[in-house]
């Protein structure tokens, strides 16, 4: 029985593993079968780069395009208002994994707070490390302030996979707490992602 004919009769949850990959990416279930058995598992294929996928007969661009858009729609369809109240540094850092986990770049992002720590939204200020782009405070500062957020929690993504903050981190991380405290927005994080692990600078007292 083809795996079109499985979902029609049965229904997608009777896919195994590598039926599902051969599915989303139209790929031989052979040749899905082998990806998963020399990658691992869905969580360490969905941040395998592009040109990783491409070396695998038969999967062009076009077909691991495909399957990195499914992973990046699975992790979205993890809605932020089922996670509306911010609580502890771990369901900021949920938040910021399901939207950073699959980026090969450095993305910084500000989650906008009101006062009972309900999520207003999340924007993207910048693409690129810490390292080499002016982070300047006003851009991170305009979208609470245009949310009418009385707190944020900075987030960004190491795509090395290490959590671990930068002195860069550390500096742009004091520097906002300080801006905040102007203009009257409480900074109460800065969350790092590396992977599906995270760091949390409040919680290691780099605030200084």
């Amino acid at each position: 029985m083809s795996i079109q004919q499985k979902i029609r009769d049965a229904g997608v949850s009777y896919l195994d593993d590598a039926e599902v990959l051969a599915a989303v990416g139209q790929l031989s279930p052979v040749v899905a079968g082998q990806m998963l058995a020399d990658i691992g598992n869905f969580n360490q294929l969905r941040v395998l780069p592009v040109e990783e996928l491409c070396r695998y007969p038969g999967v062009g661009m076009a077909k691991a395009a495909a399957i990195k858009a499914a992973f990046a729609l699975a992790a979205r369809m993890t809605d932020i208002s089922l996670l509306r109240i911010v609580d502890s540094p771990g369901v900021a850092a949920n938040i910021f994994i399901g939207r950073l986990i699959l980026e090969e770049q450095e993305h910084l992002e500000v989650m906008s707070l009101s006062t009972k720590n309900r999520v207003l939204g999340v924007d993207k200020i910048y693409i690129g490390s810490v390292n080499s782009i002016p982070v300047r405070l006003a851009d991170i500062l305009k979208y609470p302030i245009r949310r009418g957020a009385t707190a944020m929690i900075l987030g960004h993504n190491h795509p090395s996979g290490d959590p671990t903050p930068s002195p860069e981190d550390v500096s742009v991380t004091q520097q906002l707490k300080a801006a905040g405290d102007i203009v009257g927005l409480e900074l109460l994080d800065h969350i790092v992602i590396g992977g599906d692990r995270y760091s949390s600078l409040k919680e290691r007292g780099l605030f200084g």
